[in-house]
């Protein structure tokens, strides 16, 4: 995604976010992703037709979908680096 954005000449993009998963992680990953206003979160929307519709009338340049429970993979690879040092530890 970052390749093609920087690709354009801009200075911010809108953006369009949709959160299922609308957990305090997925929340402070969109504030950290805009805090530069790099990319301006234009909609929050809560259905992909949405997206649909605001890209291609050319009121956002592009979308974040952050799936529901998307957190658990991240925790389960922790979890596996953890106990793989652990055990090397020991």
């Amino acid at each position: 995604m970052l390749a093609y954005v920087f690709s354009f000449d801009s200075d911010y993009f809108n953006l369009i976010v949709l959160d299922q998963d609308r957990t305090d992680l997925s929340r402070r990953y969109i504030a950290e992703l805009t805090s530069d206003n790099t990319f301006r979160v234009v909609l929050h929307a809560e259905h992909y037709e949405e997206i649909d519709a605001w890209l291609q009338a050319g009121r956002a340049h592009l979308a974040l979908v952050i799936p529901l429970a998307w957190k658990l993979p991240c925790k389960r690879a922790i979890l596996r680096l953890f106990r793989r040092s652990w055990m090397a530890w020991m």
